[in-house]
């Protein structure tokens, strides 16, 4: 990962200035995962959180994609970096197939989910919400993401599946119920 802050400096797409960070010419901002944590705690919505980071990680992959020319696996890599480089915790492609529209991710050390404590359901919302944004520009189709595993539930690691509704909706109905669908009444 030091690697990567170190290219983004060399190649001045890193900056701290006048009070702002600047990445690939997108703003960050460095927040505690405690502040995110109590946040997602008192959200009344939880899948209108997943909604908007699906948003802005579209946005943002699509920006990088333009501005970068990347391809999709170094588009991937790319994202990745950032993923890791934010403090999101450290994120494993397990498995993408393009054709079929489907990707499988691993999540270990999730600060969320560490700082979230116990729970009965996943908690990473604003992570499947980055992935599957992201992974809707890179796939070019509107995919939405699902959190299987959780650290927050006593698993070893998160896991994430993105695919298209349709298949997150016959083969994982009570995940994609409570994390995607919005018409269905849970928190």
């Amino acid at each position: 990962m030091l690697d990567f802050v170190k290219k983004l400096l060399f190649v001045k797409q890193m900056k701290f200035e006048n009070g702002n960070i600047k990445i690939l010419g997108e703003n960050f901002i460095l927040i505690d995962a405690k502040t995110l944590t109590e946040l997602l705690k008192e959200a009344k919505d939880c899948k209108q959180i997943y909604l908007s980071t699906k948003k802005i990680g579209k946005s943002i992959t699509e920006a990088l994609k333009t501005n970068l020319k990347s391809r999709n696996i170094e588009l991937q890599e790319l994202m990745k970096n950032i993923f890791e480089m934010a403090g999101w915790g450290e994120i494993e492609i397990m498995k993408i197939n393009y054709d079929a529209k489907i990707a499988f991710f691993n999540l270990k050390k999730s600060s969320i989910s560490t700082s979230f404590g116990k729970s009965s359901y996943p908690v990473d919302h604003l992570c499947r919400g980055f992935l599957a944004g992201g992974s809707s520009a890179i796939m070019r189709k509107d995919l939405d993401c699902i959190e299987t595993n959780c650290l927050a539930c006593g698993d070893k690691f998160c896991r994430f599946i993105v695919a298209e509704t349709n298949y997150l909706k016959n083969n994982f109905y009570e995940f994609y119920k409570r994390q995607v669908d919005i018409n269905a009444d849970t928190k």
